[in-house]
């Protein structure tokens, strides 16, 4: 982005070779051919008026107008350049508003504004204007005394009204860079959001994605569960403790989340909030995670260099904040629904579309590792007369009981799931028709140690002996139940158990 910038002479208007002499080698800086980054700018900028005046520190900061202050960005000294940790003691409340109000360059003696250093006489401090908004503040500490004469002020308003406009693109340039960085995020985090993943999994490639975006060395995303303020996903390349926190401990995370508002530590050596988390950190961001007023968790990030995270990083991330928290809030309901699209109501167990999802993941994995699979077809003996004698409700009970049974006398990597009234189908993981024989035989034994007034017939069908399609393999073990039936009951019988092709 280029600027027009004006001709000499417009700004010319109290003569002197001095004032002509800078004010051109200003604007060879607007001419250059390549485009200078803000950082540049700024150091060329101070290094031309350096060659006429005595400047001990050159600062350059940026406006907040949302939150109405000055944040700090890098300052100039003894021809470098570098970040500013934090907001110099020159900017009082009476100086910045004095500059917000007028719009206009400020020039003071040593007795009005502070300074440590007794070096330095004057200070010039420059609004950077984009039309009528000032948009960040330019300010020169001088061992020169310039007196507050009608020509010095002029003067320095020339000088004012050039750096400005120098400063102008570099800084506009800056902000489009991060709007498009904002832009790429929210994009990629609101995809995340609906894509129905688990939340730790969403999470962490949101945590990445903005560790790799914004270039940052460390990013952690914590929610709460309880008194505890549990870490769900953590990206970056510093040595760090991965600790959990509870909400009594001390730290800029927790303080961030009690307080509700973001906490930034430029240095974490001198910060008073500052938890130790490891011999690399130097700087620290917490941002509270929200939904609506409610605070859920923390976006904190880390920094092995001093005021490593900057100013348009920090406003980033502040925005982002939010959209984390309705990823997790998106993740929860989609998890729910899915449970309800997955599981039986009554029973709490799956159903029947439940069984077919993870029968599927089941079967591929066990024609790869060459294993067999066997499939339980589970009917309940004399259940109708419950259910006529006693009522749906109370069917409705054993029902659940039963399924509670049937779940935890299973293994985990095991399924168990609800497929009819009262049938169940049990799918055991790298088992035959003698283990499941077996399995059937404790099933029965549980059920009876139970109270429950209800027997067990069970058909068993094997993967991929009797077939590898779910409906086959259920309705090979249907049959085989419907013989265990037939002879009364309370039996187990398998499909290699009949005398002719099921």
């Amino acid at each position: 982005m280029r600027v027009q910038i004006p001709p000499p002479a417009l700004f010319v208007s109290t003569g002197g070779h001095l004032n002509k002499e800078i004010l051109e080698k200003l604007l060879e800086i607007g001419h250059a051919p390549e485009k200078a980054s803000l950082l540049k700018t700024f150091k060329k900028i101070s290094l031309v008026l350096s060659e006429f005046y005595e400047i001990h520190l050159a600062y350059l900061l940026f406006f907040d107008k949302e939150e109405k202050r000055i944040i700090p960005y890098i300052q100039f000294r003894n021809g470098k350049v570098k970040r500013l940790e934090q907001t110099p003691v020159v900017f009082t409340k009476k100086i910045v508003q004095n500059i917000l109000q007028n719009k206009r360059t400020l020039i003071l003696g040593s007795g009005d504004f502070i300074c440590e250093d007794k070096r330095v006489r004057s200070l010039a401090v420059i609004p950077i204007l984009s039309g009528t908004e000032i948009i960040g503040l330019c300010s020169f500490l001088l061992c020169n005394n310039l007196k507050k004469t009608p020509s010095n002020i002029r003067r320095w308003n020339n000088y004012g009204k050039l750096i400005s406009l120098l400063l102008i693109p570099p800084i506009l340039v800056k902000e489009e860079e991060y709007k498009e960085i904002l832009s790429k995020l929210t994009e990629e985090i609101s995809r995340l959001s609906i894509e129905g993943k688990e939340i730790e999994e969403i999470l962490y490639e949101i945590a990445n994605e903005i560790k790799t975006v914004l270039k940052l060395d460390s990013t952690t995303i914590f929610l709460r569960e309880g008194n505890k303020l549990q870490i769900k996903a953590k990206v970056g390349v510093l040595k760090e403790l991965n600790n959990n926190l509870t909400l009594n401990d001390k730290g800029i995370t927790v303080h961030a989340f009690k307080t509700g508002k973001e906490y930034y530590a430029p240095d974490v050596l001198s910060d008073p909030y500052y938890l130790y988390s490891g011999p690399e950190i130097r700087s620290e961001i917490s941002i509270p995670i929200k939904t609506g007023n409610r605070i859920i968790g923390v976006l904190d990030i880390k920094s092995k260099s001093i005021n490593g995270i900057d100013w348009h990083k920090r406003k980033t991330l502040k925005i982002l904040a939010p959209l984390i928290g309705y990823s997790v809030i998106n993740a929860k309901i989609h998890k729910e629904m899915k449970k309800i699209a997955l599981h039986d109501p009554l029973t709490g167990i799956y159903n029947r579309r439940g069984l077919a999802l993870l029968f599927d993941r089941e079967a591929k994995r066990a024609k790869r590792y060459r294993e067999k699979l066997a499939v339980m077809f589970i009917d309940l003996d004399r259940f109708k007369e419950i259910n006529d004698r006693f009522g749906h409700l109370a069917g409705d009970k054993i029902l659940k009981k039963i399924a509670q049974i049937l779940h935890s006398n299973i293994r985990g990597i095991d399924i168990i799931a609800r497929i009819g009234g009262d049938e169940f189908l049990a799918v055991l993981v790298n088992a035959d028709h003698h283990i499941a024989r077996f399995v059937a035989k404790r099933l029965n034994s549980k059920i009876k140690g139970g109270g429950i007034p209800v027997t067990l017939s069970i058909g068993v069908s094997i993967f991929p002996d009797d077939g590898e399609n779910l409906e086959t393999l259920i309705g090979k073990a249907d049959r085989a139940c419907y013989f265990a039936k037939r002879d009364g009951g309370n039996k187990i019988v398998t499909v290699s158990q009949l005398s002719y092709p099921v």
